[in-house]
């Protein structure tokens, strides 16, 4: 049960910078940073990857990579410094560097 909930508390944590970049960004879709595989689909559209983004970070291992590429593409369409997309592989950083990008 415990790992459940920090999987719970993570996914949270990570939904709500999400949703405020997709609402930063008038996406109308940015309710689904709340529903896991829709949350990717979500990131990869904010990032501009559509289909192919979508189906790279469903891949295991290659979706960490994803990831970060995506992060990389969200933080200079944020107008923020691109290589943070590289920190968002580092799992602590990850969480300060996704509320860095969607707060200011």
């Amino acid at each position: 049960m415990p790992i459940l909930l920090e999987l719970l508390i993570y996914h949270i944590c990570f939904s709500i910078p999400v949703f405020m970049i997709a609402n930063k960004l008038g996406n109308e879709y940015a309710f689904f940073a709340f529903i896991p595989i829709a949350n990717s689909w979500l990131l990869a559209n904010i990032a501009g990857t559509d289909t192919l983004g979508f189906i790279l970070l469903l891949i295991p291992y290659v979706g960490i990579i994803a990831y970060a590429w995506h992060w990389w593409l969200i933080s200079d369409t944020m107008a923020k410094p691109a290589w943070l997309g590289i920190l968002m592989m580092i799992p602590v950083v990850n969480i300060g560097v996704a509320y860095y990008v969607a707060v200011s």
